[in-house]
């Protein structure tokens, strides 16, 4: 307790504290473990009990200074060797915080759940209101990383947006994040957060190579600039890495960090799935997404569309659309559930069923990428007239051709062209380019040597 600056002895009023195994008795200022007393000096106690006390709070390192030292005149270390020792003893480690997280630049926060007791009241009640927000860098709450409620409440609208994975929703996901900086411009999550939005609308056809590229590059290093040891930086800077320079060595330590900084992070650890997916290691990949469901929501689109994907390209073609019947259920709004099953069926020679399904997913998505998609759908139905017409209308289009075209080009048979195609298109290092290795459907030309030397310019790692 705190009186005109004081730490004072709570009074008859016994309040006790519960967190993890731990419990906190302010009365007789003890703090056990299982039942089992833990030995604190008096000022390491003060410590651990201002932050419980104002727990899912900021607390600056001035105001614990003021408060607990409030008589004597002490150097910040000493607050820090105090903090060091509280966190050795509930157990945090250094890349995760369940207890204590550091704010950078500001103080600490304590971020566990906490229940409290007091006479009034035989039951514990949960005091903290973070505990169920997603967790950023060092496992700090991201409510916790901006000073701004405003600017917070912009970003989660955006992060809702951008998991819908539509072209509409990122470009809606991209203004909240921009509104998000434009109030708070050190929130580093946000600046993450505007270049996944340039990956995903570059991945899309909505922005031009250069543009994404540009944008990227200046979200990683904005996000580094504020917090070197963001989890999502890490993450956003591996993308750029394998997708943008197909540097595959050195964006794996970029992932692995990115997880190692935020274990709890959906967007590292689906991230680093993917990229293990597109290199062929769909074990790895499969363990990764198997973390990942310990902390995303189980129906969730994006992992459930990585968990189809990886389905597909292992040639599992049942199990991946009885998976996608499910994401249905849930997603019929999606057309990327639709297209995977079209790519399924068309695999195992329902090429009606596939067909149908394909043109479902070009009504919800009416681009030319999907467009590309039902083209090659059309070929192998034998419908050429059809095909050759997406195809026609492809060609004189004012966008870039999307990489899909390669496999139109393919189904009707202009294999030179597919690849004279291709040859345009790695200028380019459009995204759709990365799963060619991977794609069942890339078999027909895989003893190509034009393909084997496609795969050497692109640097995988097989």
């Amino acid at each position: 307790m705190v009186d005109n600056g004081q730490l004072i002895d709570p009074g008859p009023t016994r309040r006790v504290f519960r967190f993890g195994t731990f419990q906190l008795d302010a009365r007789s200022r003890q703090l056990t473990q299982n039942g089992y007393p833990a030995k604190l000096t008096a000022k390491t106690f003060d410590v651990l009990l201002y932050l419980v006390e104002r727990s899912g709070q900021v607390v600056s390192r001035d105001e614990m200074l003021e408060k607990i030292w409030s008589d004597h005149i002490v150097e910040d270390g000493n607050l820090s060797v105090h903090v060091s020792t509280l966190r050795k003893l509930l157990g945090d480690t250094q890349s995760r915080a369940g207890f204590i997280a550091t704010v950078p630049g500001t103080g600490y926060s304590f971020v566990a759940n906490v229940q409290e007791q007091n006479a009034h009241s035989a039951n514990f009640v949960l005091q903290s209101p973070l505990s169920n927000e997603p967790l950023g860098s060092n496992g700090i709450p991201e409510r916790l990383q901006t000073n701004s409620s405003e600017a917070y409440r912009a970003y989660v609208k955006g992060r809702r947006s951008l998991r819908q994975l539509t072209r509409r929703s990122i470009n809606r996901a991209l203004r909240y994040f921009e509104k998000a900086i434009a109030i708070d411009p050190a929130f580093a999550l946000a600046h993450v957060r505007i270049g996944l939005s340039y990956y995903y609308l570059n991945a899309y056809q909505q922005v031009d190579y250069e543009r994404a590229l540009k944008e990227i590059e200046r979200s990683i290093d904005r996000a580094f600039e504020l917090d070197p040891d963001l989890s999502e930086a890490h993450t956003l800077r591996a993308i750029y890495k394998q997708i943008y320079e197909w540097d595959w060595t050195s964006a794996e330590p970029d992932f692995r960090r990115g997880v190692e900084l935020n274990p709890g992070s959906v967007f590292a650890r689906c991230a680093y799935a993917n990229a293990l997916k597109i290199c062929g290691r769909f074990d790895d990949a499969r363990r990764e997404l198997e973390a990942t469901l310990e902390f995303d929501d189980p129906l969730a689109l994006s992992v459930n569309t990585i968990i189809g994907s990886l389905l597909f390209v292992e040639r599992r073609y049942e199990e991946c659309m009885v998976h996608l019947r499910e994401m249905l259920e849930f997603h019929p709004a999606s057309f990327l559930p639709h297209l995977l099953m079209a790519l399924c069926l068309q695999q195992i020679g329902d090429i009606d069923t596939a067909l149908a399904k394909m043109r479902k997913a070009q009504k919800l998505d009416p681009t030319l990428e999907t467009s590309a998609y039902l083209g090659e759908t059309l070929a192998r139905a034998g419908q050429t007239d059809e095909a050759l017409q997406i195809l026609n209308r492809i060609e004189a289009s004012s966008e870039p051709q999307p990489f899909q075209t390669f496999y139109l080009y393919l189904a009707l048979g202009e294999t030179d062209r597919a690849f004279d195609f291709l040859e345009r298109s790695l200028r380019r290092r459009e995204i759709g380019q990365l799963a060619i290795y991977i794609d069942p459907r890339s078999d027909q030309v895989r003893d190509d040597p034009r393909f084997r030397s496609t795969l050497d310019r692109m640097n995988f790692p097989i």
